[in-house]
């Protein structure tokens, strides 16, 4: 049972993906497999007990036990602390990587680096199960560049630039910065198995693995992936340290001649287009600004941070008005970059035991007993992730792997270590094991009942059966935890159902509940500056002017530098006569928006027209 388990979480978890059945679709599922194989793993903890005593007696072992650990109560300590402490403990819809979810991958690979521990052999079975999974993965986003894709809308990861079409398939992972992060280390993982396998059969599915990993990297379009796999090769070059023979010059010449000639085919139009685009954003996008912005929040809580996934409600406080104006309708749901976020999710300390646990890895690497060809090509993974990661934020998939080669690179330098045959049995020990696995059992069931139910709420939406999404809607919103984004979504999506409906009793209902909706996304949404924003609007559609200017108020106390908030609130301030103050608010959206908006001009004539008014009388 625990080798199944672990097996089939770490080849299954970034294929897992459930359309239809789940909100959030990417996430849940792949949630759900983690907590649920963790818990297998806890009730089988028993046989667990050599390799974890191995692993204390290896110095690297004993570190990589000790900060996991300390990392795992700092995270706890973080969201307890966290303002926002329910999307702190256990995350975002989107990414579902709150301090509950991290502290369940930091136990679930250190369960792994046991059971490798014990065994080392073991890892044959390990990169098999990941490059099946893997394979999987990578030819569905190679699919899905080609335009076939079953189950998503392929208009979600189309990007419009200028005249340009470009495609970034986000395969099972999310989104093609994320996706690139796992192929790297896919990659690695696959010529690491072609290196240790003895089986011609499983050496075939290494390279075939090996090959549509490559090509899926290539069709991302990704530069943090290239940059990736720059890592990775310069690593593992330097620990392998091949000999330069004229076949394998001639392989790689043939290679790269192969890739530039497909690179002018047809197909590979859009990755062309993709490379134009890469020519006139040499910045990449909003990061520069982002990451200096990220700063200054970072120094304003240096030592707690702001909690796990927090980022997206706390940055637009400190968000610059360069950066607004320059992305003024861009969300920023992470800083994108490992280190700062771990800075600004949990302090100076978080991110200094991050650091040490990726230093745990390197110096495992470099002292590993393991063959030096599959030290080197771990390592090569390990730093090629590791560098990706400083482009794109850890999402489960990514997360997972990062920490699982670290498990890797640990047990293998832990190699030779003895344990005695029989152990003495650990009442107190059993019984935490038992708890941590009915408890994860119990929040597994708990988050997937959970989207399920908005999955359903929304297809009630979409169906226009909305005396039924609100009966729904009146068990969820008493669940715990709560779900941090739908209610937004809900209360829009509930008000503008309700033009439509005739039953007067269930549209004053359908009405009552959007609202209800609105003010409770002000409590537990991840971005409760559009929360505020969302329930002023309401607000003011109902005439209630006081309780949509206070709202606006909250709204542009959380992200100062947002252009629509003050749009609406020199709105509203016109409906109620202030038009100087009106005035003074106009000006400032249409400063922030960074561009002309047709509604920011149409309310800054009428509040012209109301001050010229004024000044005649």
């Amino acid at each position: 049972m625990l080798r199944a388990a672990i097996l089939i979480v770490v080849g299954a978890l970034p294929l897992v993906i459930a359309p239809g059945w789940f909100l959030y679709f990417e996430t849940t599922p792949k949630l759900g497999l983690l907590l649920a194989g963790l818990a297998v793993a806890l009730w089988n903890a028993e046989q667990l007990t050599p390799g974890f005593r191995i692993l204390w007696r290896s110095r690297f072992g004993r570190l990589f036990l000790q900060i996991a650990g300390i990392q795992a109560v700092w995270l706890f300590i973080t969201s307890v602390l966290s303002q926002d402490a329910a999307v702190s403990f256990f995350g975002t819809g989107w990414r579902r990587l709150g301090t509950t979810e991290h502290g369940a991958i930091l136990l679930f690979c250190a369960i792994v680096a046991a059971w490798l521990a014990e065994d080392v052999s073991r890892i044959r079975s390990l990169l098999r199960a990941i490059c099946i999974g893997g394979i999987a993965v990578s030819a569905y986003g190679i699919l899905q560049y080609f335009g076939v894709d079953p189950f998503l809308d392929s208009q979600s990861y189309r990007v419009a630039y200028d005249h340009l079409s470009i495609i970034r398939p986000p395969s099972t992972i999310g989104h093609s910065l994320y996706f690139a992060g796992f192929l790297v280390v896919l990659i690695c993982l696959s010529l690491a198995l072609s290196v240790i396998e003895a089986s011609s059969r499983w050496r075939l599915v290494a390279l075939f693995s090996m090959v549509t990993a490559s090509t899926a990297l290539l069709l991302t379009g990704t530069r943090s992936g290239l940059l990736g796999v720059i890592a990775a090769v310069a690593v593992g070059a330097w620990g392998a340290r091949p000999k330069i023979t004229q076949r394998r010059v001639a392989l790689a010449l043939a290679g790269s001649a192969c890739c530039g000639a497909l690179f002018w085919t047809p197909p590979a139009a859009r990755l062309r287009d993709r490379l134009v685009q890469w020519s006139d954003d040499a910045k990449g996008g909003p990061r520069l600004l982002l990451w200096r912005d990220t700063f200054r929040m970072a120094l304003d809580h240096p030592w707690l941070g702001t909690g796990s996934e927090t980022f997206a409600g706390r940055f637009p406080k400190y968000q610059s008005e360069e950066l607004a104006r320059a992305y003024p309708d861009y969300y920023h749901e992470s800083p994108h970059n490992i280190l700062l976020d771990s800075l600004t999710s949990a302090g100076m300390p978080g991110v200094m035991l991050f650091l040490l646990l990726v230093g745990i890895g390197a110096a495992s690497a470099v002292c590993s007993s393991l063959d030096r060809n599959l030290a080197a090509i771990l390592a090569a993974g390990f730093a090629g992730i590791f560098v990706c990661q400083q482009f794109a934020p850890f999402v489960l998939s990514t997360a997972l792997l990062f920490h699982l080669l670290l498990a890797i690179l640990v047990a293998g330098a832990a190699v030779g270590g003895v344990c005695p045959s029989t152990l003495p049995a650990n009442k107190l020990l059993s019984a935490a094991t038992l708890a941590a696995a009915m408890f994860a059992v119990v929040l597994a069931a708990r988050m997937m009942q959970l989207d399920w139910l908005w999955a359903s709420l929304q297809r009630d939406i979409r169906s226009n059966n909305l005396a039924k999404a609100v009966e729904r809607y009146r068990g969820i919103d008493r669940m715990f935890p709560p779900v941090s984004g739908p209610d937004v979504w809900y209360s829009r999506a509930l008000n503008t159902a309700c033009k439509d409906i005739r039953d007067e009793p269930l549209r004053r209902k359908a009405w009552e509940q959007s609202v209800q909706a609105a003010i409770r996304a002000t409590r537990f949404s991840e971005d409760r500056q559009n929360a505020f924003y969302n329930l002023a609007v309401f607000h003011a559609s109902e005439g209630l002017s006081r309780d949509a200017e206070e709202a606006l108020r909250s709204a542009i106390a959380l992200a100062p530098n947002w252009y629509k908030p003050h749009w609406l609130l020199a709105e509203v301030l016109l409906s109620q006569g202030h038009a100087m103050d009106a005035d003074t608010e106009v000006k400032l959206g249409r400063r922030l928006a960074g561009a002309a908006h047709p509604e920011i001009e149409e309310t800054g004539k009428r509040v012209d027209a109301a001050l010229q008014s004024f000044r005649l009388k």
